[in-house]
């Protein structure tokens, strides 16, 4: 589920994986033991509390709107925490002149207030944000990758599907959370 034992080696699910339980019980018709089906739905809580709390609080991804929080939720899954904020932090620099913020990646007071600020104006600018941060995270990804022409492809792919997604956040300019957000627990 994405979550590497070496970089968090003292996360609680590795002993439900230890003891056997963190398989997926099957697609087939054979009842699962209470056990396994226990180990694995306890596994699926740490797994959703360990994203919850080391990258959407993280990066503060709960105070902020649709689809805005996703980004920088993916963005901070993908490239770390500190480099989805920087990301967040140039594209307000970018889009929206402010006495440059500081692009350190840390997501303090001033980044806060310019966030506000620049969403209280319109919706339109919420869209924008997302844009470029979006720009900017493919930027970075072809930067990296730039050696790596296998690993191009699918960073773009994982770009597009996310401007995708925002996209339909926007329909004839009236902010709309798409019913499949919802059923995936992204919808605020």
């Amino acid at each position: 589920m994405g979550i590497s034992q070496a970089a968090n080696p003292d996360w609680p699910g590795w002993i439900v994986l230890d003891h056997g339980r963190g398989a997926c019980p099957s697609g087939s018709d054979e009842p699962v033991a209470d056990d396994v089906a226990g180990g694995y739905a306890s596994l699926r809580r740490l797994v959703r509390a360990f994203y919850l709390h080391n990258y959407w609080k993280g990066v503060f991804a709960d105070t902020m709107p649709w689809p805005l929080s996703v980004v920088v939720f993916d963005s901070a899954v993908v490239h770390g925490r500190n480099r989805a904020v920087r990301m967040l932090q140039e594209a307000l620099n970018n889009l929206y002149g402010f006495r440059r913020l500081e692009v350190d990646g840390i997501f303090r007071r001033d980044s806060r207030t310019a966030l506000t600020v620049i969403l209280s104006r319109h919706e339109w600018y919420l869209k924008t944000l997302v844009t470029e941060v979006l720009r900017i995270r493919q930027g970075y990804c072809d930067l990296v990758a730039c050696g790596d022409r296998q690993s191009m492809p699918v960073c773009r792919q994982r770009t597009l599907g996310l401007q995708r997604l925002a996209e339909r956040c926007f329909e004839d300019a009236v902010f709309v959370i798409p019913s499949e957000a919802s059923g995936l627990g992204l919808a605020c």
